[in-house]
């Protein structure tokens, strides 16, 4: 039995295809995605020494994703802010992966500090735009210039 000669791909299709960009909804959560992993780095670092990481956690640096390993998780999603009345925007959680339970002035002191890193991080990951980060309990909330 002989072999087949390879498939060969349709030049017409190869020409026509415009190539694949990112959109500037992409782009904006790319660069809001990297100032997370800033801010998860500097809390790493800040209260690594204070707090033991939960057993079953990588630890910081391993995963692909800074989400995934280390004492902190950081994940923002967009709200239209309706429920709480509080405006469109992104809302940030804060998740520890610690062996014990953080105290109250623990968990404010992680709250506080994510708060000050984020405000930082999201002014150097955009400049030219007016953003603000507030606290709304246990979350932070992301607001004010966030047109693409």
């Amino acid at each position: 039995m002989g072999r087949r000669p390879p498939r060969q791909r349709c030049r017409l299709w190869a020409t026509h295809v415009a190539p694949m960009t990112r959109t500037r909804l992409e782009t904006w959560e790319k660069r809001l995605n990297e100032a997370l992993h800033r801010v998860d780095a500097e809390l790493e670092e800040a209260f690594a020494e204070r707090l033991s990481r939960a057993p079953h956690r990588q630890p910081a640096g391993t995963a692909a994703n800074p989400k995934y390993d280390g004492l902190f998780s950081l994940d923002a999603k967009f709200s239209l802010g309706i429920v709480a009345q509080a405006g469109p925007g992104y809302v940030v959680d804060v998740r520890t992966s610690a062996r014990e339970a953080l105290s109250e002035n623990q968990r404010e002191a992680v709250l506080v500090h994510a708060a000050e890193a984020l405000r930082r991080e999201l002014g150097e990951a955009f400049p030219d735009r007016d953003i603000s980060v507030s606290r709304d309990g246990s979350v932070l909330r992301i607001q004010g210039n966030l047109g693409l």
